[in-house]
């Protein structure tokens, strides 16, 4: 009985983490593909962080 719980409780929780490492991690990636083509092309500004353009204007 106590071991059918944990397993429950150990698969509720990781479930639960896959439903926001997954969203997260597909947001992460192509957050960075983004910023990579905007550095290489300069054209995409209006999709990229908001941490890269102040990096940016910081250098200027």
């Amino acid at each position: 009985m106590t071991v059918g719980v944990i397993l429950i409780l150990v698969s509720l929780v990781y479930k639960a983490a896959l439903w926001v490492l997954i969203p997260f991690c597909i947001y992460w990636v192509g957050q960075r593909l983004i910023d990579h083509h905007y550095l290489k092309t300069g054209k995409g500004e209006w999709w990229a962080s908001h941490k890269l353009k102040d990096k940016i204007k910081a250098e200027k």
